[in-house]
Protein backbone atom coordinates (compact mmCIF):
# COMPACT_ATOMS: atom_id res chain seq x y z
CA UNK A 1 0.00 0.00 0.00
CA UNK A 2 1.21 2.96 -1.18
CA UNK A 3 0.48 6.57 1.49
CA UNK A 4 0.39 9.02 -1.77
CA UNK A 5 -2.01 6.57 -3.31
CA UNK A 6 -5.79 8.03 -2.88
CA UNK A 7 -9.07 6.34 -4.67
CA UNK A 8 -10.50 8.83 -7.46
CA UNK A 9 -13.95 8.51 -6.18
CA UNK A 10 -14.06 9.08 -2.54
CA UNK A 11 -10.46 10.66 -1.69
CA UNK A 12 -9.66 7.95 0.82
CA UNK A 13 -5.96 6.77 1.39
CA UNK A 14 -7.47 3.06 2.51
CA UNK A 15 -6.38 1.56 -0.89
CA UNK A 16 -4.59 -2.52 -1.22
CA UNK A 17 -3.45 -4.03 -4.26
CA UNK A 18 -5.90 -5.60 -6.28
CA UNK A 19 -4.04 -8.30 -8.38
CA UNK A 20 -2.87 -6.64 -12.22
CA UNK A 21 -5.04 -5.98 -15.37
CA UNK A 22 -5.31 -7.87 -18.15
CA UNK A 23 -2.49 -5.06 -19.52
CA UNK A 24 -0.17 -6.21 -17.01
CA UNK A 25 -0.84 -3.30 -14.41
CA UNK A 26 -0.85 -3.34 -11.01
CA UNK A 27 -4.85 -2.87 -9.86
CA UNK A 28 -5.48 -1.28 -7.02
CA UNK A 29 -9.84 -1.21 -4.46
CA UNK A 30 -10.52 0.86 -2.51
CA UNK A 31 -11.33 -0.28 1.55
CA UNK A 32 -13.95 2.71 1.74
CA UNK A 33 -16.34 2.56 -1.50
CA UNK A 34 -14.99 -0.46 -2.88
CA UNK A 35 -13.74 0.99 -6.33
CA UNK A 36 -11.27 -0.62 -8.60
CA UNK A 37 -8.60 1.53 -10.65
CA UNK A 38 -5.08 1.47 -11.51
CA UNK A 39 -2.61 4.08 -10.18
CA UNK A 40 -1.77 5.99 -13.94
CA UNK A 41 -4.51 5.18 -16.38
CA UNK A 42 -4.43 5.59 -20.14
CA UNK A 43 -7.79 6.67 -20.11
CA UNK A 44 -8.74 9.59 -19.10
CA UNK A 45 -12.09 11.68 -19.86
CA UNK A 46 -11.38 14.65 -22.57
CA UNK A 47 -11.23 17.68 -20.43
CA UNK A 48 -14.14 20.53 -21.52
CA UNK A 49 -11.69 23.07 -23.27
CA UNK A 50 -11.27 19.78 -25.55
CA UNK A 51 -15.00 18.98 -25.95
CA UNK A 52 -15.50 22.74 -26.60
CA UNK A 53 -12.54 23.14 -29.52
CA UNK A 54 -14.16 19.65 -31.06
CA UNK A 55 -17.01 21.17 -31.56
CA UNK A 56 -16.26 24.21 -32.82
CA UNK A 57 -13.90 22.49 -35.39
CA UNK A 58 -17.34 20.33 -36.61
CA UNK A 59 -19.06 23.75 -37.00
CA UNK A 60 -16.20 24.46 -39.57
CA UNK A 61 -17.09 21.40 -41.42
CA UNK A 62 -13.26 20.42 -41.25
CA UNK A 63 -13.33 16.48 -41.87
CA UNK A 64 -13.52 14.36 -38.70
CA UNK A 65 -10.09 12.75 -39.80
CA UNK A 66 -8.12 16.32 -39.76
CA UNK A 67 -9.83 17.32 -35.98
CA UNK A 68 -8.90 14.02 -34.94
CA UNK A 69 -5.31 14.62 -35.94
CA UNK A 70 -5.28 17.82 -34.62
CA UNK A 71 -6.64 17.15 -31.28
CA UNK A 72 -5.22 13.89 -30.29
CA UNK A 73 -8.12 11.65 -30.35
CA UNK A 74 -9.00 8.55 -32.24
CA UNK A 75 -11.20 8.56 -35.23
CA UNK A 76 -13.22 5.91 -33.87
CA UNK A 77 -13.73 8.18 -30.59
CA UNK A 78 -14.71 10.75 -32.71
CA UNK A 79 -17.29 9.46 -34.52
CA UNK A 80 -19.08 8.44 -31.14
CA UNK A 81 -19.04 11.77 -29.97
CA UNK A 82 -20.47 13.23 -33.16
CA UNK A 83 -23.56 10.57 -33.23
CA UNK A 84 -23.82 11.47 -29.58
CA UNK A 85 -24.30 14.77 -30.47
CA UNK A 86 -26.20 14.54 -33.28
CA UNK A 87 -28.30 12.14 -31.40
CA UNK A 88 -29.29 15.06 -28.93
CA UNK A 89 -30.28 17.51 -31.86
CA UNK A 90 -34.15 17.44 -32.06
CA UNK A 91 -35.42 17.08 -35.43
CA UNK A 92 -38.00 19.98 -36.35
CA UNK A 93 -38.72 18.51 -40.03
CA UNK A 94 -42.36 18.88 -40.99
CA UNK A 95 -43.42 17.52 -43.41
CA UNK A 96 -46.19 19.06 -45.97
CA UNK A 97 -48.80 16.74 -47.41
CA UNK A 98 -48.58 16.92 -51.19
CA UNK A 99 -52.25 17.58 -53.06
CA UNK A 100 -53.63 14.68 -54.84
CA UNK A 101 -54.78 15.67 -58.31
CA UNK A 102 -54.39 16.86 -61.20
CA UNK A 103 -50.73 18.39 -61.90
CA UNK A 104 -49.07 20.57 -65.08
CA UNK A 105 -45.67 19.13 -65.92
CA UNK A 106 -43.19 20.92 -67.76
CA UNK A 107 -40.59 19.20 -69.76
CA UNK A 108 -37.49 19.99 -70.14
CA UNK A 109 -34.27 18.97 -71.81
CA UNK A 110 -30.00 19.40 -71.15
CA UNK A 111 -27.26 18.03 -72.48
CA UNK A 112 -23.74 17.52 -71.98
CA UNK A 113 -20.66 15.62 -73.08
CA UNK A 114 -19.16 13.13 -71.14
CA UNK A 115 -15.72 11.94 -71.45
CA UNK A 116 -15.30 13.26 -74.91
CA UNK A 117 -17.66 15.11 -77.95
CA UNK A 118 -18.41 11.77 -79.15
CA UNK A 119 -20.32 10.95 -76.11
CA UNK A 120 -23.15 13.11 -76.00
CA UNK A 121 -25.72 12.81 -72.85
CA UNK A 122 -28.87 14.20 -72.50
CA UNK A 123 -31.16 14.30 -69.26
CA UNK A 124 -35.12 14.79 -69.31
CA UNK A 125 -36.84 16.37 -66.13
CA UNK A 126 -40.76 16.61 -65.64
CA UNK A 127 -41.37 19.08 -63.53
CA UNK A 128 -44.41 20.29 -61.35
CA UNK A 129 -44.93 23.86 -62.36
CA UNK A 130 -47.01 25.08 -59.83
CA UNK A 131 -43.81 23.74 -56.32
CA UNK A 132 -40.95 23.52 -59.25
CA UNK A 133 -40.56 19.76 -57.68
CA UNK A 134 -38.96 16.96 -60.23
CA UNK A 135 -41.47 14.78 -61.05
CA UNK A 136 -39.28 12.07 -63.29
CA UNK A 137 -36.18 12.13 -64.25
CA UNK A 138 -34.61 10.45 -66.86
CA UNK A 139 -30.81 10.38 -68.97
CA UNK A 140 -30.74 8.64 -72.28
CA UNK A 141 -31.00 9.28 -76.23
CA UNK A 142 -33.80 11.89 -76.93
CA UNK A 143 -36.54 10.08 -78.07
CA UNK A 144 -36.44 7.18 -75.52
CA UNK A 145 -35.87 9.32 -72.94
CA UNK A 146 -38.64 11.33 -73.05
CA UNK A 147 -40.82 8.45 -73.62
CA UNK A 148 -39.17 7.00 -70.22
CA UNK A 149 -40.08 10.35 -69.02
CA UNK A 150 -43.81 11.02 -69.45
CA UNK A 151 -44.72 6.92 -69.10
CA UNK A 152 -46.34 6.69 -65.75
CA UNK A 153 -48.20 10.16 -66.38
CA UNK A 154 -51.80 9.67 -67.57
CA UNK A 155 -52.77 12.30 -70.50
CA UNK A 156 -55.01 13.98 -68.17
CA UNK A 157 -52.15 14.97 -65.75
CA UNK A 158 -50.28 16.16 -68.36
CA UNK A 159 -50.65 20.20 -70.34
CA UNK A 160 -51.30 19.68 -73.84
CA UNK A 161 -48.05 19.56 -75.50
CA UNK A 162 -47.05 16.73 -73.36
CA UNK A 163 -50.38 15.22 -74.35
CA UNK A 164 -50.00 15.61 -77.97
CA UNK A 165 -46.28 14.48 -77.63
CA UNK A 166 -47.47 11.33 -75.34
CA UNK A 167 -50.06 10.38 -78.31
CA UNK A 168 -47.43 10.62 -81.21
CA UNK A 169 -45.09 8.33 -79.01
CA UNK A 170 -47.51 6.38 -78.05
CA UNK A 171 -46.77 2.80 -79.22
CA UNK A 172 -42.69 3.65 -79.40
CA UNK A 173 -42.73 4.84 -75.45
CA UNK A 174 -44.91 1.96 -74.71
CA UNK A 175 -42.89 -0.96 -75.81
CA UNK A 176 -39.45 0.96 -74.48
CA UNK A 177 -40.45 0.95 -71.14
CA UNK A 178 -41.93 -2.52 -70.77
Amino acid sequence: MKPDLICPTCGSDDVMKNGMTRRAKQNHKCRECGRQFVENPQWTPKDTDTLAKIELLLLERISLAGIARVMGVSESWLQNYVNHLYGAIELKATVIPKEVGKHTVQMDELWSFVDGKGNKQWVWLAMDTKTREVTRMSYWRPLFAIGSCIMGFTTECLSPMCQDLYRSLGSLCRSFTK
